[in-house]
C-alpha cells in the first residue's frame, strides 16, 4: 500500500466521521472541508457534488466505480426541460447533504449522485430506456431498484433514504 492510498483511505473514514458528525450537529474542522475535482468526461468543476459525465465513457466510468453496496442517483435531464430546471436545485443541495466533505474516489461513497443531459449522453439515456424527463434511476449493486418520472422532491428523498 502506498502512502498516498493509506492517506486518502484515511481521509475517506475522516470525511464518513465528519459527515455523520454534521448531521448531528457537531461543527466539521475547517480543514476537512475541500472541493473535488474532475476528470476526462466530467466538467472538473469545484460545486455542488454531483457527477456530470459528458460522454458515455464517463457515464460508465462512475457506474463501474460504485461499490456493490452504493446507491447510485441518476438524473436523466435536459437543459431544455421546464420541471428539470425547476428540481435541479433540490437535486444538488440533496447531493450536497449525502457528499463527504473532503474528496473521495467514487468507490468510497455510499451514495453517488449523477446528472445526465440526454442530449449529450443518449446512450445512456437508451441504455436505460428514459421516455420522459425528468427520470430518476436508482442503482445499486449494478442493478436498479427503483426509478420515477417527474420532478417530485418527496419521492427522490424518499428514494435515497430507502435504499441508501
Amino acid at each position: 500500500m502506498t502512502l498516498s492510498t493509506l492517506l486518502t483511505a484515511v481521509l475517506c473514514v475522516s470525511a464518513s466521521a465528519a459527515t455523520t458528525a454534521a448531521r448531528s450537529g457537531i461543527a466539521t474542522p475547517s480543514w476537512l472541508r475541500v472541493g473535488r475535482g474532475g476528470f476526462d468526461g466530467f466538467d472538473g468543476e469545484e460545486g455542488p457534488p454531483v457527477e456530470h459525465p459528458k460522454t458515455m465513457p464517463g457515464f460508465e466510468h462512475v457506474l463501474e466505480a460504485a461499490g456493490p453496496d452504493t446507491l447510485v442517483v441518476i438524473d436523466f435531464s435536459a437543459q431544455w426541460c421546464g420541471p428539470c430546471k425547476q428540481i435541479a436545485p433540490h437535486y444538488e443541495a440533496l447531493a450536497a447533504e449525502h457528499m463527504p466533505p473532503i474528496a473521495c474516489p467514487l468507490e468510497e461513497r455510499s451514495v453517488i449522485f449523477m446528472k445526465v443531459d440526454v442530449d449529450e449522453v443518449r446512450d445512456a439515456s437508451a441504455q436505460f430506456n428514459v421516455k420522459s424527463l425528468p427520470t430518476f434511476v436508482f442503482l445499486k449493486g449494478g442493478k436498479e431498484v427503483s426509478r420515477f418520472e417527474g420532478a417530485s422532491m418527496q419521492l427522490l428523498k424518499q428514494n435515497v433514504q430507502q435504499h441508501i
